[in-house]
């Protein structure tokens, strides 16, 4: 990508942080640092959005372990000047970050920062001192720590999933049919939202976006009367999602030939503004407006998903 493209970018990120759309700003940086990891501009925008209180070097390394392990070695040292404290010296400190002191979690086995207070792995309090009989009685199971976390993962997933089927059964007297077909597609429409925040591949898209279509056919004809909306929000999410495909794959053929099928780019700019109404000026198939559909996608199956937490308490 040219330093314009980047440019670009960093100016889009901005204003998505200043109108405080921080689901687009992480999407839009995650873009320029797959480009150009050690972007200076795209870092401080990634600490602003986490409005993290430490050091801006201090972020990168963390961030970088926990979201971008393989690309630790890439983080280039900064450059600073610092006065030592008899205040006589210059030192120039241009050597690559120092490795933050870790410490192996009791429980999970994982490395975590030394100063953290919780495993981000598992979420066993590491305050605290535990005797080795406890433990030795957690680990019973013999995980290894990536089945481990994976396992405390899909735990909590799975009986939020859950807790929400129950209420609605009882709630609206449903199938267990219905109550089974939700569940499924509550679990692909999550996957599939995750992917689209985290960055995605087309076909790893394109096929998780199948499971979500099969998934939610089930459920069309045997919506409660109660759950009307979130149908409707859900609907909304699956045309954005389809939309973003096929604006991709456009994109793509399209490309080559410098989009010069007139009536083509007509037909998906009609399309976009009938999904986005005035949303859509400035219309273009490209990189950033596959971001925005996701983006756009995602909040309307969050809203169902959430509307139906709310509606149920």
């Amino acid at each position: 990508m040219t330093s314009n493209g980047i440019d670009a970018l960093i100016s889009k990120a901005q204003r998505a942080l200043q109108s405080g759309d921080k689901k687009t700003a992480g999407l839009v940086i995650h873009q320029i640092l797959k480009e150009d990891f050690n972007n200076h501009q795209a870092w401080q925008l990634l600490h602003q959005l986490f409005n993290d209180s430490s050091s801006l070097d201090d972020f990168k390394i963390r961030f970088a372990q926990k979201y971008y392990p393989d690309k630790v070695n890439l983080l280039q040292a900064v450059s600073e000047q610092r006065v030592n404290k008899a205040g006589d010296k210059i030192i120039d400190n241009n050597q690559p970050a120092p490795k933050p002191k870790t410490k192996k979690c009791p429980f999970c086995a994982e490395e975590t920062l030394a100063e953290e207070k919780f495993c981000h792995h598992c979420g066993h309090d590491l305050s605290k001192e535990y005797p080795k009989e406890i433990v030795k009685e957690q680990n019973f199971l013999g995980l290894t720590p990536v089945e481990t976390r994976l396992l405390v993962i899909l735990s909590i997933v799975g009986l939020s999933i859950i807790g929400i089927i129950f209420l609605v059964s009882n709630r609206f007297g449903i199938s267990k049919e219905f109550k089974s077909n939700l569940s499924v597609f509550l679990v692909n429409a999550e996957k599939l939202d995750v992917m689209t925040a985290q960055g995605v591949s087309n076909p790893d898209f394109r096929n998780q976006l199948a499971n979500v279509k099969s998934s939610y056919a089930q459920l069309e004809n045997n919506w409660p009367s109660s759950l009307t909306d979130e149908k409707h929000l859900f609907d909304k999410a699956i045309t954005g999602w389809e939309f973003t495909l096929a604006l991709w794959d456009y994109s793509v053929q399209e490309k080559a030939n410098g989009y010069s099928n007139v009536d083509l780019y007509n037909s998906f700019h009609k399309r976009c503004a009938d999904y986005m109404g005035n949303g859509c000026t400035g219309f273009f198939p490209n990189q950033y407006w596959i971001g925005t559909l996701m983006s756009t996608a995602g909040k309307y199956f969050e809203a169902g998903r959430d509307s139906i937490n709310n509606k149920l308490k």
